[in-house]
């Protein structure tokens, strides 16, 4: 998971795609936090990723049959209090 930064966006979106799949990473999920905050999530398919969804708010995804909840709103509250 990657949480994007003004400074890592090209990287972030463009070159971690190419090195994430060559070492066969299977998920590669990205958190934007510019409103509204967003969760991108991909999934190695072959040696490309495919999106598999954005989300916002409160999801719950599913990652080997194990349901993980993850709350986006959450996240950058917690992020807002330490700045």
């Amino acid at each position: 998971m990657e949480i994007i930064s003004p400074g890592t966006v090209r990287t972030d979106r463009v070159t971690k795609f190419s090195e994430y799949a060559e070492v066969g990473i299977e998920h590669y999920w990205i958190v934007d936090l510019n409103e509204p905050i967003s969760l991108t999530t991909f999934r190695l398919v072959g040696e490309d990723y495919e999106d598999f969804g954005e989300h916002t708010g409160k999801t719950v995804l599913d990652l080997f049959g194990v349901p993980i909840t993850i709350d986006l709103g959450a996240l950058a509250a917690k992020r807002a209090a330490e700045a």
